[in-house]
C-alpha cells in the first residue's frame, strides 16, 4: 500500500541519517492518531530500552516491502482472519486493509476509529475488544489440537 518512491526515500534516508529516519518513521506511524503523543512516547521508550534497530535489518525489510508482491496469493488463505487497522493510518491506508479483507474468503475487517498505524499500542482496549471475540469464535470452531485462525 506504500508507493515505491516512499520506500526508496526511506532507504536513502536510513543511509544518510539512520537515527533521525527511525524517529521520523515512528512519528509517521502515529500521525492521525488521537493518542499520538502517548503512543509515540511508548514507542520511543521501547526503542531506548532495546537499542536502535540494526540498519541492515531495516534496509532488508524495506527491500522486501518493495519487491515482494503476494497479492495473487491472498485469496488462498482459507482460515478465519482478523484484519485490524486504524481508520487514520497514514502508513498503510484503510483502503488497503479493506482490499485485503475483501480478497480473503474468511476475513473480517476491524477498522478502529481515531487510530493510526499501531492501534494495538495506541488503543489496546479497542483492539482487544475486536481480537478477543474473534479468537473465541476461532477456538470454538477449531478442530481439537488446531488453532484455526490467522491474525
Amino acid at each position: 500500500a506504500v508507493p515505491q518512491e516512499v520506500l526508496r526515500d526511506f532507504a536513502s534516508s536510513l543511509r544518510i541519517d539512520h537515527a533521525r529516519t527511525v524517529q521520523n518513521f515512528l512519528a509517521l506511524q502515529t500521525r492521525g492518531d488521537e493518542q499520538a503523543a502517548s503512543t509515540l512516547r511508548l514507542m520511543r521508550r521501547q526503542l531506548e530500552s532495546h537499542g536502535p534497530p540494526d540498519p541492515r535489518a531495516l534496509a532488508a525489510g524495506l527491500e522486501i516491502l518493495g519487491s515482494a508482491d503476494l497479492r495473487d496469493r491472498i485469496g488462498t488463505i482459507a482460515v478465519p482472519a482478523l484484519i485490524a487497522a486504524g481508520e487514520s493510518d497514514r502508513l498503510t491506508p484503510p483502503g488497503a486493509a479493506l482490499a485485503l479483507a475483501q480478497a480473503m474468503p474468511q476475513a473480517r475487517l476491524a477498522l478502529l476509529p481515531r487510530c493510526a498505524h499501531a492501534p494495538f499500542l495506541s488503543h489496546p482496549d479497542a483492539f482487544l475488544a475486536e481480537l478477543r471475540p474473534f479468537l473465541d469464535r476461532c477456538a470454538a470452531s477449531a478442530a481439537p489440537g488446531r488453532i484455526g485462525c490467522a491474525t
